[in-house]
């Protein structure tokens, strides 16, 4: 019997045709998958494609991704031709316990136009990858997807919350923020961006985030940034699916919140401009399942919150 589909909420998405999903990714074959990308490949003149069980990328892209940034296997044999990760992008399947859930990967650079009112994905069969918690770990992510669903919640709250300071409602967590700054300065996250692995689009999205953040001053704290009430909830929202999703393993929910609230106010810092603002916050929840960032920054993070939040 097949286990329950569980979702977060309608599932939103008009795909614009960007290609940002061909930039930085990994995608997965199965033995039947790669071996209908050889032929392909084969019949359009394109290298070998796989390599290790997934698409080799060249330059940090899908080999077959042309200049329009749209997919040749796509164009020439149609949608379910393609690999199965690829057909049901930013569809993401997670099994979690007794249930799978659906919801729409928030990595997607032009999610931001459609979050809450696009067409209509349907939750349908396709891949699932594992991603179980331990029961302590359930009850808390419980907790905090409880705390995001609050009415009219925001990052300067939600950070607030998570670091046990008082809200002030014309201003950010002082502490929060400054160790936030001061984290991202010494990581110098700016530095390990690699076009050639990440891809020209994700590393220009991620390049001038990090470089703004590593030259802003902890002691200089600044004010909120100019978000919207929209980018706010855009923000929330985007930060339940990181955690509903389980899409950063091995990291409890309480970091993973604090992590997307960190981001998204770093986003807003840099340029609030709703397409900068969408498209950075995009590729910082990429940047926070890659293994460098979480051994660099993620105990950073984890410093500034209160030790009794994970019991």
């Amino acid at each position: 019997m097949a286990p329950p589909l569980h979702v977060l909420g309608p599932l939103h998405h008009d795909c614009t045709g960007c290609g940002g999903c061909c930039h930085g990714v990994i995608v997965w074959l199965t033995p039947a998958e790669q071996e209908k990308l050889r032929v392909q490949a084969h019949a359009l003149g394109r290298a070998d494609p796989v390599g290790e069980g997934r698409i080799a990328f060249s330059e940090g892209r899908c080999p077959f991704q042309e200049e329009d940034e749209l997919c040749l296997v796509h164009r020439r044999y149609g949608l379910q031709e393609k690999p199965l990760l690829c057909q049901q992008y930013p569809l993401v399947l997670s099994r979690c316990e007794e249930a799978v859930r659906a919801g729409v990967d928030p990595g997607c650079f032009d999610g931001w136009r459609s979050w809450r009112d696009g067409p209509s994905l349907q939750p349908r069969a396709g891949a699932v990858e594992a991603r179980p918690l331990g029961a302590a770990a359930r009850r808390m992510e419980e907790r905090v997807l409880d705390l995001l669903d609050a009415p009219g919640l925001g990052l300067a709250r939600l950070a607030a919350v998570l670091a046990d300071e008082p809200f002030d409602a014309t201003g950010l967590p002082p502490r929060f923020c400054r160790g936030l700054i001061a984290a991202f300065r010494r990581a110098r996250l700016s530095q390990g961006i690699d076009p050639e692995r990440t891809g020209a689009r994700l590393a220009g999205v991620l390049t001038p985030l990090f470089a703004h953040l590593e030259a802003m001053d902890p002691e200089a704290l600044p004010p909120a940034p100019a978000l919207t009430d929209e980018q706010q909830a855009f923000a929330i929202d985007v930060i339940q699916r990181m955690i509903f999703l389980r899409l950063v393993p091995g990291v409890g929910p309480v970091v993973v919140a604090a992590l997307g609230a960190a981001g998204a106010l770093a986003c807003g810092w840099a340029d609030p401009a709703p397409a900068v603002f969408g498209a950075a916050l995009a590729g910082w929840t990429r940047a926070m399942r890659s293994p460098v960032v979480l051994e660099v920054l993620g105990p950073e993070v984890s410093a500034l919150l209160p030790a009794v939040v994970e019991r």
